[in-house]
Formats: structure tokens, sequence, C-alpha cells
């Protein structure tokens, strides 16, 4: 069903962040004899004869019926939900029309004038379905139901123009309301407590920065549970997951929960606030405390009968510069919510991401990551609350694996200043739009709680990130905030410093949007990345993926080395954009000196801090495949000096460029001893190279401490020897040894 309505009628394609913006409830009608709609029905056109009432009657007769079959052969659903199918028998004598379309509503008794549907299927498109030689005609069309928290209802709409037109009187309309469904329920009474969906957390103190050992657990439930619990153990998965308040159990740890939730009357403007609200139902966190490293935690939940098994998930490894394991985040922007059904939702906008979210689930299940950085344009609900619970029932095999971090983007947070909560910053003045369709950060930061910016500490990585919907100029709270966590950085403890924010500090874009803020970024928060000697920055926004060097004022410092795209120790920042978790392709890339390659592929980048001195970052496809791949060496006792001589000398200014800002003769004296030195590593790093090239069979590559694809982490991946400089083949996608 591929046909798309404009409040109920085709208009052929369609593109939008969110589908159900084609449904504008105020323009539906519904034959008074359903009850769909709570304002007045319309009226019959001219007098009501009893030949007008037997044409009513006789039209009426042939509307089709709907029938819901659930996975169990009748029309309920299990408690976590399932696949149904709805059967639509059209008798002859019933004209189909191209602009006919089937609403899913929940709850069951919705107004059709007041809010939208969850989901829709257009039915125009479908094989055979407006041929007339087709006067009878059997239609089946399998939905996804998830728990809402409330049972469903399947309508079925069709043209205004041919029915309400021909015989009421309703200028309004552009589609009506013909034939409902039963109502679709669940097998249990109480199903409706909790949909879970759980969600890992890093647990943030109030300076946004993450609590050593504390992680929070969030779930979803009906607003019924009023003393939400989470149970957990580090020993088994054998839980009770309802014993008595106030009671103790054996090796397990029974934890509080927090609520919160949000109203219409929170939100910022429609269709968040009006048509495009659903009860969210309820937030419950719970916070986990003094949980050891690299461990696995099993929990369930209080009062919920869909937790019949255990989740758990994995503390990521302790820091350790140089040990055995590597840190492995996997980092994406702009992922969506996809479907496998036949509903129309989303399958332009967000498909895609369902395979995204598997192959993440994939990974968080077989432990080859250890957290989920996810860089803003996160459910792209854009005021169409109930998109959130359908996007977490895609996620949910990650979230509740290992931790899961957030920025927000502008699908989350932008809206007229004028109209905005008083409890967040507002947006910068160049983001006061209508992006979020209304939520203006309250729907995110409900349902994730996590500060707009905050720092955590998974391994060998520091991980600082940054809102960039929110003033971050030089002065600002988040700047002061940024330099100042960057500044108390221990590079002996986190060795790599990872930096995100959603819209890109560096773009290849023809768009002026892109440009006009990289040009902000460039000119107030790049000289602090530079200054504190930032590893890696990775931005989302744009929907493509891009590759560009270590770059300084949009002048490339360094560029990468051979078929592995090395980055032998740069003393700037190399920014990458991933923004194709599940959205449709942004394909405005215009050159730029500072870009080394951009392509188009879904997927998520596996960034790995092998060790002190290689980090390593691959771009895996929704195939599977390694599509892209980079490396980058360091060289941490020089950097722990050199920040140690910016410490020293007091410099904690914009100096600009990225400098000390020092021009004093000590700091005179250390750049020519500086340069001196540096002399002498290229003479000798020229030997050493000569060397490798005697000795090192052809097709391969010299480089640090790095490639031996005997990894368990599967074919392909780096993987670090750190016994001897010892160099190995690893295959690109292509084949290529690197």
């Amino acid at each position: 069903a591929a046909g798309h309505a404009q409040g109920g009628n085709a208009e052929g394609a369609f593109m939008s962040h969110n589908e159900l913006e084609r449904v504008h409830p105020a323009r539906l009608s519904a034959h008074p004899s359903l009850g769909l709609v709570r304002r007045k029905p319309p009226s019959p056109r001219g007098p009501v004869t009893q030949d007008w009432v037997l044409q009513e009657q006789a039209l009426m007769s042939l509307v089709p019926t709907l029938r819901v079959t659930g996975p169990n052969g009748d029309a309920e659903l299990p408690c976590k939900g399932g696949r149904v199918h709805l059967e639509l028998a059209f008798a002859s004598g019933w004209r189909r029309n191209a602009s006919d379309w089937v609403g899913l509503y929940s709850p069951a008794d919705a107004d059709i004038n007041t809010v939208v549907p969850v989901k829709m299927a257009s039915l125009g498109d479908l094989d055979g379905f407006v041929d007339p030689a087709n006067e009878a005609l059997n239609v089946s069309l399998a939905f996804d139901l998830i728990n809402m928290r409330a049972d469903y209802k399947f309508v079925f709409f069709t043209s205004d123009s041919w029915f309400s037109g021909a015989w009421f009187s309703d200028d309004v309309a552009e589609a009506v309301a013909v034939a409902t469904s039963p109502a679709v329920g669940f097998s249990a009474t109480n199903c409706f407590l909790a949909g879970l969906r759980p969600r890992i957390l890093p647990y943030m103190g109030a300076d946004g920065k993450h609590e050593v050992g504390a992680w929070e657990v969030v779930w979803t439930s009906n607003t019924s549970v009023t003393a939400p619990r989470v149970h957990f153990s580090l020993t088994t998965s054998d839980l009770d997951c309802d014993p008595p308040a106030g009671s103790t159990v054996a090796g397990q740890t029974s934890v509080d929960a927090s609520r919160s939730t949000f109203t219409a009357v929170d939100l910022c403007g429609p269709p968040a606030n009006s048509y495009g609200f659903r009860d969210p139902g309820q937030t419950n966190t719970a916070v986990l405390q003094n949980l050891p490293a690299d461990t696995t935690i099993h929990y369930c939940f209080d009062e919920v009968i869909s937790s019949a098994e255990p989740y758990s998930f994995t503390t990521p490894p302790e820091a350790a510069p140089d040990g055995p394991t590597s840190t492995v985040l996997a980092a994406f922007g702009d992922l969506g919510r996809g479907t496998k059904d036949q509903s129309d939702l989303w399958h332009e906008y967000g498909s895609p991401a369902v395979n995204t979210s598997a192959l993440l689930a994939k990974e968080a299940e077989q432990g080859s990551i250890h957290g989920v950085f996810h860089i803003g344009d996160i459910s792209y609900a854009v005021g169409y609350t109930a998109s959130w619970d359908y996007y977490f029932d895609m996620a949910q095999d990650f979230t509740s694996k290992v931790p899961y971090m957030i920025n927000q983007g502008n699908h989350e947070y932008d809206w007229n200043a004028s109209e905005w909560v008083a409890s967040s910053p507002a947006p910068y003045e160049w983001y006061q739009g209508h992006d979020s369709g209304g939520e203006c950060g309250v729907v995110t930061s409900t349902h994730i709680p996590m500060p707009l910016w905050w720092s955590v500490d998974i391994g060998r990585f520091h991980v600082v990130t940054m809102c960039t919907e929110v003033d971050f100029t030089e002065g600002s709270e988040q700047w002061n905030w940024i330099q100042e966590d960057l500044m108390a950085v221990n590079r002996s403890i986190t060795p790599w410093v990872l930096f995100g924010g959603h819209r890109p500090g560096y773009i290849d874009s023809s768009y002026w949007g892109d440009t006009a803020f990289m040009d902000l970024f460039i000119s107030d928060l790049e000289p602090v990345l530079v200054r504190y000697n930032v590893s890696l920055v990775i931005w989302a926004h744009n929907h493509a993926v891009q590759r560009h060097c270590a770059v300084e004022d949009k002048v490339c410092v360094l560029h990468s080395q051979g078929p592995g795209n090395e980055f032998r120790k740069p003393t700037v920042p190399v920014h990458m954009v991933i923004g194709t978790g599940g959205a449709s392709f942004t394909k405005n890339a215009a050159g730029t000196d500072f870009t080394e390659r951009v392509f188009y592929d879904w997927g998520y980048a596996r960034i790995s801090a092998h060790n002190e001195s290689f980090l390593s970052w691959e771009f895996v496809n929704i195939s599977g495949d390694v599509a892209d791949r980079m490396a980058i060496t360091q060289d941490l006792d020089a950097i722990i000096a050199s920040l140690d001589r910016q410490e020293d000398s007091g410099d904690t200014g914009n100096g600009g460029g990225g400098g000390s800002g020092g021009s004093n003769d000590a700091a005179l004296l250390g750049g020519v001893l500086g340069g001196g030195i540096s002399l002498l590593c290229i003479v000798t790093g020229a030997l050493v190279a000569w060397r490798l090239q005697l000795f090192t069979p052809k097709g391969y590559v010299a480089s640090s401490r790095l490639l031996n694809p005997s990894s368990p982490t599967g074919e392909g991946a780096w993987s670090v020897d750190t016994s001897e400089l010892h160099v190995q083949p690893s295959p690109v996608g292509d084949g290529t040894a690197v």
C-alpha cells in the first residue's frame, strides 16, 4: 500500500519526517452510526425522504467488513504485542477509490476528529484494488501492534467526494469513515501496566558528568504503577520479580524508581500539544550505584506481567590505557523508526533503521560493543508522540543491553523561543523553528533523562558532547562547561577524547545553514577542541557519511595515509559525519579541501580504542559489511606533556587557532626545541620506514602496533598485537589488504 493521502485524499509521492503528517483530523468525517466523532455529525443533504433513507441503507449495506486475526488465531494479543492480519472484504457494488485508506487508532474509542491514528495504510496502489473488473475483493494487510498501554481499532476511510459529498452536507471533510473493526485487546487484564522497552543510561551528577559505577535503568509503564521498582543481581538471572515491599531476597537487590511523565499542556505547539499527542505513559528511572566494571547485570521490573524473563546489560570495561581489552563504541545519528509490516508508516523515511537496530542488537548481545552513542535526531516523532513507543520497541534490543547515550538534535529540540518552556534554555536564535513538532525537548528529556551536554568515561574513552541547538558561543554557559570538562580530562586514564554533537562543525554541503553553523563552530568552539587535543569529533544531521582530514580552520593539517586511511599522530582533531542511521540521504555535497570521502550508506560507526596509541573507526552498513575505515595513532606521552605545559603556563583562554596563546620566552624556546626534536623524529622515522620497506613482505604496510586479523570480533576487524611492532593484513570491504 503505497498511495499517499492528505486528509484522506491521494496526492502522489509524499516525503516527510513522519507520515502521520498526511492526516488532518479536522478534515475527517464519519457516518453517524459509527459514533467515532464527538462533534455534530453531518446533516442529510436535502429533505429526508423515504427514497433517500432506502438509498443510504443500500449503500451502507455494501461497506466493507473488517476482521482482525491475531497471533493466536483470535483478535487478542499477548502482552508484548504481535502481528495481526486485517481482512477487508469488499462486496460487489461498492466503488473502491484510489484514496481509500485504513487508520489504526489507540485507544479504540479515540475521536478521529481529535487525534491522528498511530499507524495507517493506503489501499489505492494495491494490485487490482481499483480495477473495476474485480467487482468483489478481499484485501489482507499485516500490522505489527505493540503494547501501548491501551487497545486498538481499525477504521476504514473512503473518498468524501463519493460517499459523504453525495449524501451529507459536509464542506469540511476530505475523507469519511464508514467501517470499523472490533476492538483489538490483550489476552491478560494487567497487560496495560507496561510496555517496558528498557534503556540503560549513564547516571549524571548535577555537574553533567557521569558518576563512576552508577547507571540508570529507565523503562515505560502505565501511570497506574505507583511504586515502580527494579530488581537486579550480579550473580544470577533467576530473579524474584515481585517480592513483597521491604523484603530481602538473597542474591538480588531492589531499587525504587522515580516517576515522570508529560501532558499536552507541557509541550510547546502543534501537533505535539494537540492532534499529535497520545498518552506517553510513565517513565520510571532507577539508579543502580557502585556497579563493578565489565560485569553482567540481570534485572527485571515489579508489577508487570510482560517481564517473564529478566533482562541483562553489561557495564563497560574499566579504564585501562594499555590493558588487554579494547573499548568499542557504536555511533550514529538520524536513526528514526522503521517497520516490517504493511503499514505506510516510515517506509520512505526511516525503514533502514530496522536493519541498523538489528545489527546493533546483535553486537550488544555478543558483547562486541560497550556502548551506543546516538548523535541526535532520534525517533523523528516530530510531535506525533505515539512514534516514541514504536521507536523504543524497535531499539530495545540494544538500549536494554549496553549504555545508551544521546544528544538532542533539531527534531527533538527546536521551537519558537516565544513559546518555549521555562525549564530549559531556548534554542539558539538561528534554530527557532518548528523542527521538533512542538516537543521542544520535553518529550526526549522525559523518555531519555540526560542533560543537554554531558561527559562520561567509558573504558579508554572520555566522551564529551555538546548541544548544537543551544548557545555555545565563547563565554556562554555551554562553552564554559565544555572547556572546563576538557581541561579536567586525565589522559593517563582515558587516553582518547571523543567529542560529539548533532549539527556538523565540519561539513561538505551546499546548504547555507550548514556552512553558517560550521563557521560559528570554527570561530568559537574549535580552538577549545584543538587546545585540549580532542582525538576524534563525530557529527550527524546531514544524512551522509563524510570522512574529513585532521583539520583546523578549514585547512588540512594532516591527511590520512595508505589503504587503511591512517592519521599518524595528528595534532588537531579528525572529523566525521555519520548521519545515516536510517533517514533518507542528503545529497548536497559540493566538495571541500578538507573532505577525504563522501558516500551514502545506511549503518553506524564502530569506534575502537585498542590501546593508548591506536584507535580505529569502521563504518558498518546495514548489510553488515565494513564500507569504510580509518585509524588514528597518537603519542600519549607527548600529548600529556603538551597539556601539562599549557597548565603550567596558565593557558585556559581562547587563544585562537588552538595554540597555547603564550608568547613568552619559554614558549619560544619550547618551540625551537620542539622543532629540533621534530626534525630528529622525522630522520629517525625515515630510517625505520626504509628498514621496514626492506624487510616487509609485499602487500603489507607498516604502522604502529595494530593489525591482526585473527581477532575474535570477526573477519576484517581491527585488533592489536601489543607484544611487538607487528604488521598483518586486514581485508577492507573491497578485499584490499591493509
